[in-house]
């Protein structure tokens, strides 16, 4: 008769450890990268750069050129992750959209605050892998502008993005992956974010849901010979 194997307590011990071991070390990770984000962000983007990751991609030729169908497919996944401490649930609509190249694409992203205060974050978006963010672009984003949401309010922003025919053809799946950090309600725009609202902002052009920078206003109306405005 086989004798069965017993368990070794020192052995699952050990596991457990290890298993505590790397969400600690997980944990440790996602708060460095917030940290060296803001404080640090030519280091934080050269890190990206060095695991294939490009952060904030936003081709302005690949956003001016017509819509022209290629019959080419990729698929583009959606991911999203969080400071641990920012009360703010969001999710994708679809967590994969089929693009063809050359055209726009659209999802929506739904915000909810589940916290009794107001919350201000920062989106940062990403692209993997590195090789096709240079053929990325974003139309229209929340990540433009640092956003706001009241106390136990939802926000639902759109996402409109496209690829340039240039893009690689080895390319069969693309990742774009939101990360939000938490700010203060008053934090000053990003650089990036200046220059990517520059790059959009065109006449009439909204460049992010929920953001100051908005179409500017209509010219007053000329009143007609003899009447009122």
């Amino acid at each position: 008769m086989t004798a069965l194997p017993t368990s070794n307590p020192a052995a699952n011990g050990n596991r457990r450890r290890m298993n505590l071991f790397g969400i600690l070390l997980a944990l440790f990770a996602l708060c460095m990268s917030s940290y060296f984000l803001i404080k640090f962000p030519d280091l934080y983007r050269l890190f990206c750069r060095a695991i294939g990751v490009q952060t904030n991609p936003n081709n302005a030729a690949v956003i001016a050129a017509p819509s022209k169908h290629s019959g080419r497919f990729i698929d583009v996944l959606f991911e999203g992750a969080k400071d641990a401490s920012l009360p703010v649930h969001f999710y994708p609509d679809q967590p994969v959209v089929r693009l063809e190249i050359g055209t726009d694409a659209t999802n929506v992203y739904h915000f909810k605050n589940v916290s009794d205060h107001a919350v201000s974050f920062r989106p940062v978006h990403q692209i993997s892998p590195i090789a096709a963010a240079r053929d990325f672009g974003l139309k229209l984003c929340f990540c433009f502008a640092n956003q706001t949401i009241p106390a136990g309010e939802t926000r639902d922003f759109p996402v409109i993005f496209t690829f340039g025919a240039d893009l690689d053809e080895r390319i069969n799946t693309v990742t774009l992956r939101y990360t939000l950090f938490e700010i203060s309600a008053d934090a000053p725009l990003t650089e990036e974010q200046k220059r990517i609202q520059e790059g959009l902002l065109g006449p009439g052009a909204i460049v992010s849901p929920g953001a100051a920078t908005h179409a500017p206003p209509a010219p007053a109306a000329t009143p007609a010979a003899g009447g009122k405005p």
